[in-house]
């Protein structure tokens, strides 16, 4: 057997195809809260033909399972374009000062959970740490021993387990919603949509989204395909009832599998910005302001009302109503909330917002990263008034906004978390966890990366990402800063602005990162 030479590296840090090994490093040494997740990553220079037996034998590890990776790469064509800018650049030099790598590259984005093969290419893998809630708060000392084809090589873990807790999914308090698209997993497995196989793939994408600690369901078809609610005419036309059942069925699956909470579908748009109109979703003729659309709303709102009774949501319902109202259409979406909460009094509306005199019309309020730094005392106020915020990013207004794009640092991706303390925020909303073209990464829209956290695997599962490890990590920061508020909340303030101080405003150095996390663990261990 052959040794070969490799660098392990932290989860806060990209690695690319195109980086050398440099001096070898054969340890790392690791902090985790017990309950949590730590990662680690490894290149070596070795290039390895597809097919290649792998194998890992573990020892010392006490209360601690070990998760083996393939890093895979994926390709970036063009850069994020620059702040207040659409879509992506080819001009690095407007972008030169906050992206990671000028395009056109390859990053090691991909973690596919190894079985006993290997993919061709350079050999690069990932490690993810899980640690038992009642794991021993000792220094453990963890020997990996991986065999990749006639390659052996050895790897030291130093892995300093701390007093503190990750609570379980079920007692966490913090709202993530991540988007699932039935047709995208129609599309990208290549299965007959609500086929069995369908199902099956839906499962799997559900259980991911609940291991990355998103809590909350929410089913979309884009802002003009309409996935619930399907309407049905008489022979003239007229819109006379809807149908729930596909719909329903998708929220069945996601309340017994452990869902937090269920959204419903999306009931307007708005074509144009900055017209003062919004439209039915499934009746684009019919203005939400006009008699008709009262009619049709009152028939939608009788039937989702008695799917949510006879599958007994009602505490846990939540309703969007229009995908990011702007400052030119504040009127008719208070006229449609309004009419909504006519019909179902008690059931939050909760939509992505760029505008702001809306008070009163959404319950819970979130607003674009950007946006609600753009108009801050205005949504300081709101909160002062006891109005719940959450937030969300996408691929506008781009540049150095965080956004777990991939030409950003990895760790805006966690650092994302740590805002909705320094904000005070409910929550993290994004639009584009799996709404991916192919693995080559055609992207549609927006920035690289913006559209998909993760990606289509072999037999229906779904290939983990670097930056959906940052996202279950951010979340379990989130943890970790509420234990430390109960005993210290200035401390963890602090902590907090040395990681970031604005959306624009932040640590891109991951080890940075990673050495205020160990200080925040340390912090909680002098009260636990």
């Amino acid at each position: 057997m052959r040794e070969i030479e490799f660098r392990t590296v932290s989860e806060n840090t990209w690695l690319f195809p195109s980086d050398t090994v440099g001096t070898p490093k054969r340890e790392i040494t690791l902090h985790a809260a017990r309950g949590g997740n730590v990662l680690f990553q490894l290149l070596s220079d070795e290039t390895i033909k597809g097919e290649t037996p792998f194998s890992i034998a573990i020892s010392g590890a006490n209360g601690v399972t070990v998760t083996p990776y393939q890093l895979l790469p994926v390709h970036v064509e063009k850069n994020s374009a620059p702040r207040n800018k659409m879509g992506r650049t080819d001009n690095y030099e407007e972008v030169r000062d906050f992206v990671t790598a000028r395009a056109p590259f390859d990053v090691f984005d991909i973690t596919e959970e190894i079985s006993d093969k290997l993919a061709e290419g350079r050999l690069a893998l990932a490690f993810r740490l899980s640690l038992a809630k009642d794991a021993p708060v000792v220094c453990e000392n963890i020997t990996l021993t991986v065999t990749a084809g006639d390659a052996v090589f050895t790897v030291t873990l130093v892995l300093h387990i701390h007093k503190a807790v990750i609570p379980p999914l079920e007692h966490s308090k913090l709202i993530v919603c991540n988007w699932i698209y039935p047709s995208h997993i129609a599309n990208s497995y290549d299965v007959e949509i609500y086929s069995d196989s369908y199902w099956r793939i839906f499962r799997n994408h559900l259980r991911h989204l609940l291991d990355m600690r998103s809590n909350h369901f929410s089913m979309m078809g884009g802002t003009s395909v309409i996935v619930g609610g399907v309407p049905i005419r008489d022979d003239s036309g007229k819109i006379i009832d809807f149908d729930f059942s596909i719909f329903e069925k998708h929220l069945q699956i996601a309340d017994e599998m452990g869902f937090a909470a269920l959204y419903g579908p999306y009931i307007a748009r708005w074509d144009v910005w900055t017209e003062d109109n919004l439209h039915l979703l499934w009746d684009h003729d019919v203005l939400v302001t006009e008699r008709e659309a009262y009619r049709q709303l009152s028939i939608f709102c009788r039937r989702l009302r008695e799917m949510i009774e006879r599958n007994g949501w009602q505490k846990k319902f939540i309703q969007p109503l229009v995908d990011e109202p702007q400052v030119n259409n504040e009127r008719p979406y208070r006229i449609l909330a309004a009419i909504y909460r006519r019909f179902m009094p008690g059931v939050p509306i909760h939509d992505p917002l760029e505008t702001t005199d809306i008070g009163g019309a959404p319950d819970i309020f979130c607003v674009k990263q950007a946006v609600y730094e753009k108009y801050l005392p205005i949504y300081k106020e709101y909160q002062e008034m006891g109005e719940r915020f959450t937030y969300y990013t996408c691929g506008y207004p781009a540049g150095d906004h965080m956004n777990r794009v991939l030409d950003l640092p990895l760790s805006v991706g966690r650092l994302s978390f740590w805002m909705c303390h320094r904000y005070g925020f409910e929550g993290f909303l994004h639009w584009g966890y799996h709404a991916f073209a192919d693995r080559k990464q055609t992207f549609r829209t927006g920035p690289a990366g913006n559209q998909n956290i993760v990606y289509p695997a072999k037999d229906g599962e779904v290939a983990e990402t670097v930056r959906s490890h940052a996202q279950r990590a951010g979340a379990e920061d989130w943890e970790l800063f509420s234990i430390l508020k109960q005993y210290d909340p200035a401390a963890a303030e602090d902590l907090i602005l040395r990681g970031c101080r604005s959306f624009t405003d932040y640590e891109r150095d991951g080890d940075t990162v990673d050495s205020i996390r160990i200080a925040l663990l340390d912090e909680l261990d002098k009260y636990i």
